[in-house]
């Protein structure tokens, strides 16, 4: 198989990378009276592979939540733009 130009091969048999996703957070854990924060990251990369047969198919049911989860934040964020934005006084017309 001949490479990319970057000599890189054009196809892997891992599949091929369709996102990588990088969490970064704050672990907060108690060490007696006194709380502890750690910053940590945790990288992940989803591959897709073609596929002839349904039966091969599988779900990333990890995948779907963290997606499920955003697409809840970003409605969550919107509608509570949309509430501040209505609750915020509006100035007197001069006409």
């Amino acid at each position: 198989m001949p490479l990319l130009p970057d000599g890189r091969l054009p196809a892997s048999l891992e599949g091929e990378e369709l996102v990588a996703l990088e969490f970064a957070y704050t672990l907060i854990t108690e060490e007696g009276a006194n709380l502890r924060l750690e910053s940590r990251t945790n990288s992940h990369v989803v591959r897709i592979q073609g596929t002839q047969n349904e039966a091969d198919v599988v779900q990333n049911v990890e995948l779907i939540a963290i997606i499920a989860n955003q697409q809840a934040a970003d409605a969550v964020r919107k509608a509570a733009e949309a509430l501040a934005r209505a609750r915020m006084p509006r100035p007197l017309d001069d006409a």
